[in-house]
């Protein structure tokens, strides 16, 4: 897997596992909505990773000129696609639909161009999609981050998590229990950060999830307004 660690060392990285076809994240994670009062810096991702396991029929494809996103809030094209290595990560009995489709294990890396609609010159990024289970990536990651030094993920976005298709038995809360480790400083989220039987199940499933939650919900946060949900999305520093 070195050209997918390749991708991610030393990279300001924002993580959104269970993203589905939710590209928020490259519109609003910007550094003018985190900068009043805050205790860190934040300055604009360079690298934009999203995860899902989707076995569905209506499959997630990528192609040059394939347009991901086109709103009043803005639009997004994929200017180039490469297929990465295959992830070697099998699936868990963490998730309902238990199928591998030709497309899991899958990792695409996307120069992709962001127009704000605004008269402002486009922005150019880069987007890495993995077809992979959430926790099974997540764990990975860490494992290998526990050899690096030089990946963080400064922004973890916990949105919509398995409500699209109601394919996770978890609510996606495990994920603070790794914001430190990921060396996360804002994290994202609409959910109420309780803890589900199939959260718990995760922990025990990969050790590398297991730790305390870095944030809780008890943790002072503000409101993301512009990032449109179902719940209300706010963030919180890590």
């Amino acid at each position: 897997m070195d050209r997918l660690l390749a991708t991610m060392t030393g990279r300001r990285i924002c993580y959104y596992p269970s993203a589905g076809r939710d590209y928020s994240d490259i519109l609003y994670v910007r550094p003018e909505n985190f900068q009043t009062g805050t205790k860190n810096k934040y300055e604009l991702p360079d690298l934009y990773l999203h995860t899902d396991y989707y076995p569905w029929e209506n499959k997630l494809t990528f192609q040059p000129g394939q347009i991901l996103h086109d709103a009043p809030d803005g639009k997004i094209t994929v200017k180039t696609v490469e297929e990465l290595e295959t992830l070697d990560l099998p699936l868990s009995d963490l998730v309902d639909f238990h199928q591998e489709t030709a497309e899991y294990g899958k990792c695409f890396l996307m120069d992709i161009e962001v127009d704000f609609k605004s008269g402002n010159k486009p922005e150019q990024t880069r987007l890495l999609y993995c077809f992979a289970e959430n926790e099974g990536f997540t764990a990975w990651i860490l494992y290998k981050i526990s050899q690096r030094e030089n990946i963080e993920f400064t922004y973890v976005c916990l949105v919509g998590y398995g409500s699209e298709y109601g394919g996770a038995k978890s609510s996606g809360s495990w994920l603070t229990a790794t914001l430190e480790r990921l060396k996360t400083k804002c994290f994202i989220t609409d959910s109420d950060l309780e803890w589900n039987r199939g959260d718990y199940e995760a922990s025990d499933c990969y050790g590398h999830l297991r730790g305390r939650p870095a944030v809780t919900d008890q943790t002072p946060s503000r409101n993301l307004e512009q990032w449109a949900s179902r719940n209300p999305v706010r963030w919180m520093e890590v």
